[in-house]
């Protein structure tokens, strides 16, 4: 019987969106053999904000960036006014994920088209399933979006309804949002007139009370009416629903040398219109993680750095989601929106702002996730430990030993530009973060001298 002998690599990826290509192109570009695995997905039209593409860009997705397209207007109404203003780009999901993969593969990342699942973990290897071949690797990051179970926090309950528009080449190019009683609704204008509308509500709301195809056709009706070019647009297609909640995976980093990113940490619910920056956004934090691994780090600072990260990242969502949906029901009579903000609310952290104090925390310090002293302040509870590249702890220990010294000596000794030192200095000193000694007169002659 011939057995077929495992594929072999430093890390395997599973799933081919944005997170999951993202960190994949970070480690191999670092030199390590990584596997990335995915299948296509349905296609569709999204929108993506302007400073997504920008990271996609920096992060050398190049053929993914260039499948965004030219940004369009933003239109529509929130909140009882227009609005008018703001930019973003409409792609086509199909061109933009084999950009992805295209990216991938010129970075030297292995690109397994499967679906793929994890089988175990022996010793230090992790194994995953490909068809009828096993694929071991020594780490494994998962960023197989919003299909991983066992959220630990949910937000409230929203499904989005999407279906193709047709007939739409004479509609303005962009993308349009409108709220309707129980429900909003956004759509897209993209190249050559695709288009999408998507709808979402609560489940037990106005999708109950509706059969979906009178749910689309009430939306495209409010769509029409703010925007007249819609009234000769027609559904093309059957409709697609989903899970449209936010969600938050905390507890991330549980066995060393595995992670998981994206959706499948930390998924908004579209109103934020930030999905994709999200998801990109993990990929250095990612590929910091799982060199700190590989390199024989510490896993315990990476797991630390995660959660924390993961759980910022979520109050964050949540309060730009609890604003939206506060805005609009203060301008409309209808509990749903009332509702979906309170809940909101009521997941926004409600922890004491922290007194300023040297802490130690685990960071990201370039490729690496590591341990350092940070200062926490009231803005910045999760700590700060680099500003303007100065190294704080490592000036706080300077003006120690050298409490006389001037911002000259200061940018020598920590190899720092004198400007970046002064701002860094400045900093510490207004929250009272420096050493008795060198606080006060010290720092008021570092803050000028030099």
């Amino acid at each position: 019987m011939n057995v077929l002998r495992p594929i072999r690599c430093d890390v395997a990826v599973l799933g081919a969106g944005p997170a999951g290509v993202g960190a994949a192109v970070q480690l191999a570009r670092a030199g390590y053999a990584v596997t990335l695995v995915g299948s296509p997905r349905r296609a569709a039209l999204e929108g993506l904000s302007v400073r997504a593409q920008a990271l996609l860009r920096e992060l050398a997705l190049e053929h993914a960036a260039a499948a965004a397209g030219p940004p369009y207007p933003r239109r529509g109404r929130w909140g009882g006014s227009a609005i008018d203003g703001g930019a973003e780009h409409v792609l086509t999901r199909g061109a933009f994920d084999a950009g992805l993969l295209k990216d991938a593969r010129k970075q030297g990342v292995t690109v397994e088209t499967s679906r793929g699942m994890v089988l175990d973990q022996g010793g230090d290897t992790f194994r995953v399933a490909l068809g009828s071949r096993v694929l071991e690797a020594r780490a494994l990051i998962d960023a197989r979006g919003r299909a991983r179970r066992g959220a630990l926090i949910k937000g409230p309950k929203l499904v989005a309804v999407a279906q193709a528009l047709r007939r739409c080449r004479e509609l303005p190019r962009g993308t349009f949002i409108v709220p309707l009683e129980g429900a909003w609704c956004w759509s897209a204008v993209g190249a050559q007139g695709a288009a999408v509308l998507q709808v979402v509500t609560a489940p037990t709301g106005l999708a109950r009370r509706l059969p979906v195809p009178d749910l689309l056709r009430h939306a495209l009706g409010a769509l029409a009416r703010e925007e007249p070019a819609f009234t000769g647009a027609q559904f093309a297609g059957r409709p697609a629903a989903r899970a449209a909640h936010a969600q938050c995976h905390a507890e991330l980093g549980q066995t060393p040398g595995q992670l998981c990113i994206g959706d499948a940490a930390v998924a908004a619910e579209p109103l934020s219109g930030h999905g994709m920056f999200e998801a990109l956004a993990w990929a250095p934090a990612a590929a910091a993680g799982i060199r700190t691994h590989l390199e024989g780090g510490a896993w315990a600072p990476v797991r630390e750095f995660l959660r924390s990260r993961a759980l910022e990242r979520w109050d964050h969502a949540v309060r730009l989601a609890a604003g939206f949906y506060r805005q609009q029901a203060h301008a409309a009579q209808d509990s749903f929106w009332d509702a979906i903000a309170t809940q909101y609310e009521s997941l926004a952290g409600r922890a004491a702002r922290p007194h300023a104090q040297w802490v130690e925390r685990a960071v990201l310090n370039g490729t690496r996730i590591e341990r350092r002293p940070v200062a926490v302040t009231p803005q910045h509870p999760r700590g700060v430990w680099q500003l303007a590249r100065v190294d704080l702890a490592a000036l706080r220990g300077f003006l120690e030993h050298a409490p006389r010294a001037a911002v000259h000596e200061a940018a020598t000794h920590l190899r720092c530009d004198p400007d970046a030192v002064a701002q860094a200095l400045n900093f510490l000193s207004s929250y009272g973060l420096l050493t008795a000694g060198c606080d006060g007169g010290a720092a008021a002659r570092l803050s000028v001298t030099g």
